[in-house]
């Protein structure tokens, strides 16, 4: 409820704001001298890009909201407050009106000191990290540092060099220099900032994806804990950072970075795809054929952005057709199989035979001309149509796959269109009321349904470019821009519902009903939305929280079933249990005859 607040009062004044934002700090989109709010023992931090780290792009900066969540989350499982002086506070991030905002218990960094009759605060010490954006970086407390290397050795996190722009020399790190820690009054650890809790893949290696300027893709593109914990090396989260730059292990670490990067493209995802290639898939559509892609990838240690290149593994058919010759290698294509995605060492099948792209540089590889790796062996064919590119060894879910990943891909993609769209109303508007976003989620839902007036425009346009920005090029081919829509009608359903789950959308149920039976072009009005909720996530472990959930059921049957519990569950006549008053001098029956069967106390009787 804050949280909504602090969004939806962000174009007021100060002076009006139900929470009003810290003093000092960077200015906001609004003009307010700081993005970060405090209510109720929370901070509030509103993650938008002013300082140009993301490249301008909120997009990317919520995502660090989302680092923070998953990098807290896995210092949490780790510390055991009975055992560990480590405290990690408690987060979550909400997201509302198209921006999210980062919420964090306050750790106790503050104390009290008196001197006389007047009380004074007293900051903890800062003494590991940095807190002057990378001027000095600071270790120097054993105690922590060893606590880190535990942490460290269970992440599969390296001990790394890092120095400060005016320290003098490197000091070594097993976290971030983005982590800092402090230490308490109580003589206790709390870490803070954990957005880069993990390191980034090496931009240089994921070519498949767009580059960033400045190289400035290295504090949005994380490797997930899942695949860093498995990894054969330790990774340092600075690895491709200026403070880890020029340092005695620099070259070690970047290397492992570069191997890490390597290991996911050409292992991890190609093994994924099989997995999925094997899979029973059900009819379900609007359930995605049984495969909740998301809990797949991550499984696995796989970011959602690569979603484009693991569909890239499953068997589709090439257009255009080609002209081969027996015992020859070159193959003339009439479309371009480098616009539909085809590329050196590709895997083609043609007739029944397999065949890879040539790597060899000295033959050709254009838009009409290509080699394979050995002569063909079938009949020589004219404008054969027969030539299907992919990797994975069972093709016999390949269409299906390939229309739920697209799928999953429109529906974040249009996600993010429609929060960006949120944010510019908010903006321009000065106003952020639940019946707008309802207006503008409409419309989208509309878009993706084909209703919509401007669907051509937002799909050919801001779709297109827009899978293209977010997943790489490799989602669909130059040639296929303008079928884009038609490719997806298979899988509308999903879309929507994605889309809704993604937003917090709630449907009315009878809207539901009727789309599912006619999904084509169906118009959504305002009033089919039931109610549009906040998404929320969070680093409390699930594990943990079933053991609390576990602990209250118990504690909850154990006072159902006290000795107390147990007499008067065969209903007897007269129950006195003695419970009474020490100073009454009535005894109580509590069986089925009541009052009636009561009694004094004589004054003699001992009870414990």
């Amino acid at each position: 409820v804050i949280a909504r607040t602090i969004i939806e009062e962000m174009h007021l004044p100060v002076h009006l704001k139900t929470v009003v934002p810290r003093e000092g700090g960077r200015s906001d989109a609004f003009g307010s001298k700081s993005q970060i709010y405090e209510a109720r023992g929370i901070i509030f931090k509103i993650l938008v890009d002013n300082h140009g780290i993301f490249n301008g792009s909120d997009e990317y900066c919520a995502k660090s909201g989302g680092h923070a969540i998953r990098g807290s989350r896995e210092y949490l499982k780790l510390c055991d407050y009975t055992n560990s002086r480590v405290i990690i506070p408690l987060q979550t991030v909400v997201d509302w009106f198209g921006f999210r905002i980062l919420a964090s218990a306050k750790v106790p960094l503050m104390s009290h000191t008196f001197e006389g009759s007047e009380m004074h605060e007293v900051n903890a010490d800062l003494i590991m990290g940095t807190a002057d954006r990378g001027q000095h970086v600071l270790n120097k407390n054993r105690d922590l540092d060893s606590e880190m290397g535990r942490i460290a050795n269970e992440l599969n996190l390296a001990k790394h060099y890092v120095k400060g722009e005016s320290d003098l020399g490197a000091r070594s790190l097993y976290s971030s220099v983005d982590l800092r820690g402090y230490e308490n009054i109580n003589g206790n650890f709390c870490l803070l900032n954990f957005w880069r809790s993990f390191p980034s893949e090496h931009p240089s290696y994921t070519s498949h994806l767009p580059r960033s300027h400045r190289g400035m893709s290295i504090f949005w593109r994380m490797l997930r804990p899942e695949f860093v914990a498995k990894f054969c090396n330790p990774l340092s989260p600075d690895a491709n950072t200026q403070m880890a730059a020029d340092l005695a292990d620099t070259a070690l670490h970047q290397k492992n970075i570069s191997d890490a990067t390597n290991f996911l493209l050409n292992k991890i995802i190609p093994s994924l795809a099989d997995e999925i290639a094997n899979m029973k898939l059900e009819r379900d559509k609007f359930g995605g054929f049984g495969i909740d892609v998301t809990a797949v990838m991550h499984r696995a240690g796989i970011n959602i952005r690569h979603l484009g290149i693991v569909r890239a593994h499953f068997w589709r058919k090439i257009d255009g057709g080609a002209d081969i010759k027996f015992g020859t290698s070159r193959v003339v294509t009439h479309k371009s199989f480098i616009a539909q995605g085809v590329r050196r060492g590709s895997k083609l099948k043609i007739g029944q035979d397999y065949y890879r792209v040539s790597t060899d540089r000295k033959k050709e590889f254009n838009s009409s001309e290509l080699h394979l790796d050995r002569p063909f062996g079938g009949n020589s064919c004219s404008c054969t149509d027969e030539v299907f590119a992919g990797e994975v060894s069972n093709d016999e879910n390949s269409e299906r796959v390939r229309a739920l990943l697209l799928a999953e891909m429109v529906a974040r993609t249009m996600k993010n269109i429609a929060r960006q769209h949120l944010r510019s109303l908010c903006l321009r508007e000065k106003c952020s009321s639940e019946h707008l976003m309802r207006i503008i989620l409409a419309d989208h839902l509309n878009t993706l349904t084909g209703s919509n007036s401007n669907t051509e425009e937002m799909w050919t346009e801001h779709l297109y470019f827009g899978l293209s920005e977010r997943f790489g090029n490799c989602i669909i081919s130059r040639a296929d821009r303008f079928s884009l829509f038609d490719r997806t009608r298979s899988m509308l359903v999903y879309m929507v519902n994605r889309f809704s789950i993604m937003l917090g959308i709630e449907i009315k149920e009878e809207t539901i009903k009727s789309f599912s039976h006619y999904p084509d072009y169906y118009h959504f009005m305002i009033s089919d939305i039931k109610f549009v909720h906040a998404r929320t996530k969070h680093n409390i472990y699930s594990a943990e929280f079933a053991d609390a959930m576990i602990l209250s059921a118990r504690s909850k049957l154990t006072s159902t079933t006290s000795y107390s519990f147990e007499v008067k569950f065969d209903n007897p006549l007269v129950y006195w249990s003695f419970s009474d008053s020490k100073t009454s001098s009535y005894a109580h029956n509590e069986g089925s005859l009541g009052e009636i069967m009561g009694g004094k106390y004589s004054g003699k009787e001992e009870l414990e």
